[in-house]
């Protein structure tokens, strides 16, 4: 099981295939984990396992990609844009303007609910615009690395599926 490169997702489905339930529960109260100690690591870690953790769906990029762009990239892109136009501002502008402040508020309010339940912070929730583009390539660099052969390494090893 080691030797695979999301064994934790192939442990899980082993699990459920032999007729178990598994179930996930938050222990920040009980442990402290750094998954990550870098840019580069998480990077690695992450394009390792996102397109073969989701069965190698395309479709399922996809939309992770396209969400993560949808739900934390644009809302933020929108409102500045919308700035930029101020002394043109329409009713529609300035309607584009409130949903764009409310889904940041909401994004806001997600992140501050997730953070106190994982003991965690959120001074930098206004990062969450750069964060959705960082995960839609993260899963495109997924999908190449494991359609290429480009392959996947961990903490500077190379590993085969």
């Amino acid at each position: 099981m080691g030797d695979r490169v999301a064994e934790d997702v192939a442990l899980a489905r082993l699990v459920k295939q032999a007729g178990f339930n598994s179930q996930y529960w938050l222990g920040a109260k009980i442990a402290r984990l750094r998954m990550y100690q870098n840019w580069s690591a998480l990077w690695e870690g992450w394009t390792k396992v996102l397109y073969v953790g989701a069965n190698r769906s395309v479709a399922m990029m996809v939309l992770l990609g396209g969400l993560m762009l949808l739900l934390y990239s644009v809302p933020g892109g929108v409102a500045i844009a919308l700035a930029f136009h101020a002394p043109h501002w329409t009713g529609t502008d300035l309607g584009l303007l409130a949903l764009m402040v409310g889904a940041w508020g909401l994004h806001y309010q997600m992140r501050h609910s997730i953070a106190l339940a994982l003991d965690s912070q959120t001074k930098y929730w206004w990062l969450q615009g750069l964060g959705g583009i960082l995960v839609a390539g993260m899963a495109i660099a997924s999908v190449l690395k494991t359609e290429t052969g480009w392959g996947w390494t961990w903490r500077g090893r190379q590993l085969e599926e």
